[in-house]
């Protein structure tokens, strides 16, 4: 047990100390970037400078290593606000591909128009799609017992609002049930409320829930505690921990490394608790998720 206590702690220092150390970079190099935009041509060219005048054809760049060049409109494919979140060392880092998720457990509000596909251990499938910047829907099957003709499936809608800098609440339920047993069974799930601080690139979320199972509610609730730092621009660190006050043996301890592209992010995590620290202490390899972005 002493040996899980000290990974989790590790972990989440870890957290919050790459995430604190980033964000006072990024909050100096801020100050040092005004209106500095990466613009992409239709042809793939890339550049970064400031937009000295625009027209409704044209835009004047100060580019970076170039100088004062003027593009047309209509050769321009996107024009990205550079900020500190986005521009680390000069260099361009696309946005994080699953901002919103940690592992399992949701964090900052998914944002209107962006949606994601995610596989959790081959088995699990489910779709996420931002309605409005503060409500979601997703949902999704369970592979295996689809295939034997009794598909389990999930539905998770979510709502959530930046209530102040960097600071968001939100609330959700995650219901799960057979289409075998509608009528007869009431399904399970989980009916929460979470607490993020920070950006899409590092944040922490602490959520607390109730359990549900056939028409009946937990007395007792269960905490999270997650979060995520972005070390580099293709790397980030995740933990997510689910701790059950009423029977703390079975609570669960998970760390990670995500790997990310424009459109995909791969998780690889390892899982801890009480049991399986006796025979694994660094945990369990058996969480692999991935996730695409549209």
């Amino acid at each position: 047990m002493k040996k899980l206590s000290f990974i989790y702690i590790f972990v989440i220092f870890l957290i919050l100390i790459l995430g604190q150390e980033t964000t006072f970079s990024q909050e100096k190099k801020a100050q040092n970037q005004v209106n500095k935009y990466l613009i992409t041509l239709v042809d793939g060219t890339t550049m970064q400078g400031v937009i000295s005048s625009e027209t409704d054809t044209e835009i004047t760049l100060i580019a970076d290593n170039i100088g004062t060049v003027s593009i047309k409109k209509n050769q321009i494919k996107s024009k990205v606000l550079l900020s500190s979140e986005n521009l680390k060392n000069g260099k361009y880092w696309f946005p994080n591909p699953n901002y919103s998720r940690y592992f399992i457990s949701p964090g900052i509000q998914l944002k209107k128009g962006d949606g994601y596909y995610q596989n959790v251990d081959l088995a699990a499938n489910t779709v996420s799609y931002g309605i409005t910047d503060w409500l979601s829907m997703g949902g999704g099957i369970e592979l295996y017992s689809t295939l034997h003709g009794q598909p389990i499936f999930m539905l998770i809608p979510k709502v959530g609002f930046e209530v102040g800098k960097s600071f968001w609440l939100g609330g959700g339920v995650l219901y799960i049930n057979s289409t075998k047993s509608l009528g007869d069974f009431g399904g399970l799930g989980l009916g929460y409320f979470t607490a993020t601080y920070g950006n899409t690139n590092n944040n922490l979320t602490a959520g607390i829930g109730w359990g549900y199972l056939d028409g009946d509610w937990a007395k007792k609730p269960i905490v999270t505690i997650s979060g995520m730092t972005r070390v580099s621009r293709r790397i980030g660190l995740v933990t997510e921990n689910w701790i059950f006050p009423e029977h703390a043996d079975y609570s669960i301890f998970t760390y990670g490394v995500r790997f990310m592209g424009e459109k995909i992010a791969v998780d690889l995590a390892l899982v801890n608790n009480k049991e399986i620290a006796k025979q694994f202490p660094i945990g369990f390899p058996i969480y692999v998720d991935f996730v695409i972005k549209f």
